[in-house]
């Protein structure tokens, strides 16, 4: 048994579900893409030390994930094992940094004691993730492009149904209102409650997007054709979810959004509940560019550009 381990994953990116309450096939699933920033990174294993300036939700989330898995395994009790959260995503703000620090926390455990590392598919029940996308999960063990195709009754974790890498050129930039964040939690759950089910028309649309516009765009390397499809997949789900969120995008975005498409930059789009907006850029150039028209809507903007993810996350022995 390693004494401890490091655990480093990306962030996630969600641009919305696929279907919502159908009346036949998968229920939700959706796409997204893993990004090198910002990023998670979790230490576990014997004797770790808690830095005294880490006291985040994240870091008592980790504790409790930790304990509840222990509870599990009654041979590990006496060890004296604990969980840092060194780096996180901000909560709330459509990075699916739950499901990272959750997934990390487990692989990070089955490493340290077991040896060995477990898919993220097996670890996330363990963690009760996955309820809804899966986008992460898969996102875990793969990074780049995932298309997650949705859960039929029964299934725990969405299907995969496709993956690929990112072209490395690509940027996406990332803004967000700094004192804004999306719903979570019980807020959230309510949310999905009263949605209504979104047609048959409009997830056939989306499935379309997705499966005949943004896979062989990104299988191409073109990104303006990526772009097109990302604004009309997420005006879709905008529209759909406008009810819960003020608007096609959370409400703190909105002058954000609308103010990037009036100067002609397209292909921004929300991740999960907000309020991040990312824009896909093809190269580093493009992506300054939108970064300092975004920062030019107000000195409250966070902006950071960085590129996709496209390998597993690290679990390395200490």
């Amino acid at each position: 048994m390693s004494r401890a381990c490091t655990i480093t994953t990306g962030s996630r990116l969600h641009f919305g579900p696929l279907a919502w309450k159908p009346s036949r096939g998968p229920d939700f699933g959706g796409w997204g893409v893993m990004l090198e920033t910002p990023r998670t990174v979790v230490r576990i294993g014997e004797n770790v030390a808690i830095p005294k300036h880490r006291s985040s939700p994240s870091q008592s989330r980790a504790g409790s994930i930790l304990h509840q898995l222990l509870q599990n395994r009654a041979e590990l009790q006496p060890l004296a094992l604990n969980v840092a959260v060194d780096e996180e995503p901000p909560a709330h703000c459509g990075f699916g940094s739950g499901t990272q620090i959750a997934l990390a926390v487990a692989a990070g455990l089955s490493a340290c004691t077991d040896g060995e590392r477990l898919p993220a598919t097996a670890l996330a029940p363990m963690v009760g993730r996955g309820l809804r996308s899966a986008v992460g999960i898969h996102g875990f063990d793969l990074g780049g492009l995932i298309i997650d195709a949705g859960k039929q009754p029964g299934d725990t974790i969405g299907e995969l149904a496709a993956h690929l890498p990112v072209p490395a050129d690509w940027r996406f930039v990332l803004i967000r209102p700094a004192s804004a964040t999306g719903l979570a939690g019980e807020k959230e759950a309510a949310a999905f409650n009263e949605l209504p089910p979104f047609s048959d028309r409009v997830t056939q649309r989306l499935r379309a997007i997705v499966f005949e516009e943004v896979l062989p765009a990104t299988r191409e390397n073109d990104c303006g054709r990526f772009a097109a499809a990302l604004d009309d997949y997420g005006l879709l789900v905008g529209e759909a979810f406008a009810a819960a969120q003020g608007g096609v995008v959370h409400v703190a975005s909105m002058p954000i959004w609308s103010g990037l498409r009036s100067r002609g930059i397209r292909g921004v789009a929300q991740t999960s509940w907000g309020p991040t907006l990312a824009a896909i850029c093809a190269g580093p150039d493009e992506a300054e560019h939108v970064a300092a028209t975004a920062k030019g809507f107000g000195p409250d903007i966070a902006v950071t550009v960085t590129s996709a993810r496209n390998r597993a996350a690290e679990v390395e022995a200490n």
